[in-house]
């Protein structure tokens, strides 16, 4: 998925989710369960990339005094 924010790649996410569903245990999750999942871990990470980024330019800005 090169643009995940496109809806027209919609088709390929649903293809994604329909293959993870197969694995294991997976597939008693419905596709709504998943995607919930998805975007609160994706938030997750997505936090943490933007507190790492902040104490890094922090400790950057720190150095250089």
């Amino acid at each position: 998925m090169k643009n995940p924010d496109s809806w027209t790649e919609y088709a390929e996410f649903v293809d994604m989710i329909n293959n993870l569903r197969k694995l294991d245990t997976l597939g008693e999750c419905s596709f709504k369960e998943i995607d919930k999942f998805l975007y609160t871990e994706g938030g997750k990470l997505i936090a943490e990339k933007e507190r790492l980024r902040t104490a890094k330019k922090d400790t950057a800005a720190s150095t250089q005094l």
